[in-house]
């Protein structure tokens, strides 16, 4: 495999997709504690498209990403925005009383 046909990220995007989640789960072994063996690792199977599809993935996964990040801020200036237009609805109701 050349180091050009592999995003690395995209690598990275793999191992924390639910899809990768799924694979080890099922691999493990144990009750309580899970093992997973080398050889189960090994027989993982990346699927890998062109090195073009596998940036678009990592730029939008990075993206949503992104806009979880600034989730607080957008619903801390929601609430703001939300109380002013109850202060100013109220407001004018007791003014026009």
């Amino acid at each position: 495999m050349k180091d050009n046909t592999v995003n690395p990220n995209y690598i990275g995007c793999f191992f924390n997709s639910e899809k990768y989640r799924q694979v080890i789960s099922e691999s493990s072994v144990g009750v309580n504690n899970k093992n997973i063996r080398n050889s189960d690792i090994d027989e993982i199977t990346i699927p890998l498209p062109d090195i073009k599809k596998q940036d678009e993935i990592v730029d939008k996964i990075n993206k949503v990403k992104s806009l979880i990040q600034k989730k607080p801020k957008i619903l801390d200036q929601l609430s703001v925005l939300e109380r002013f237009q109850q202060t100013e609805v109220f407001n004018e109701k007791s003014e026009a009383n």
